[in-house]
């Protein structure tokens, strides 16, 4: 029962903590990034799946009111890269509830 406002950047697992939040506020200038999962290890990890994990993330975003064309889209840049989308797609897309400058 948190809210999540973001000021600055939030990106990568940022957004995952975001994305918990029950009302969901941006300022003006503030960005959220989205990649594709990766893991920077030069050595296999077990156990470890990264299509599943990005599946697992994408339901829960799912369930937090995320519409379906913007999970489609969330994790197509590939590392470095990122997708920040525009404040109007992160309302329109049910990311954030409103922009604000005061997280209340």
């Amino acid at each position: 029962n948190l809210a999540t406002h973001v000021t600055g950047d939030c990106f990568s697992a940022c957004t995952r903590a975001y994305i918990a939040g029950r009302v969901r506020t941006v300022a003006p200038d503030a960005r959220l990034g989205f990649h594709r999962y990766r893991i920077d290890a030069a050595y296999p990890i077990p156990f470890a799946d990264i299509d599943t994990e990005q599946q697992r993330d994408r339901a829960y975003f799912r369930s937090r009111g995320v519409d379906e064309a913007f999970l489609a889209r969330m994790h197509d840049a590939v590392p470095p890269n990122l997708w920040l989308p525009a404040s109007q797609v992160l309302l329109a897309a049910g990311v954030a509830h409103r922009i604000s400058t005061d997280p209340q």
